[in-house]
């Protein structure tokens, strides 16, 4: 005969393992059909698109900002 607190443990964890197994996905009988799966795509390729786009704007405004001071600052002429 096995203890409470033992019988208690093999309890719970056998609970967990059924809990885990009743949730786990199985197979999905589904269809993806041309329309969904392009918009799909479209999406995935625009969010990638907008995240790098958002990177480089960050990077090139004050890029851009530094090239414009250093255009606008006048060349100084030597005194002869």
């Amino acid at each position: 005969m096995t203890p409470p607190r033992r019988l208690a443990e093999r309890l719970i964890y056998g609970a967990g393992i059924v809990l885990f197994l009743g949730a786990a996905p199985s197979v999905a009988s589904a269809y993806v059909g041309p329309g969904l799966g392009l918009g799909a795509i479209g999406s995935v390729f625009s969010l990638i698109g907008a995240v790098f786009l958002g990177i480089v704007g960050f990077v090139w405004y004050p890029i851009k900002r530094l090239l414009r001071t250093f255009r606008r600052r006048p060349a100084e002429e030597p005194d002869d």
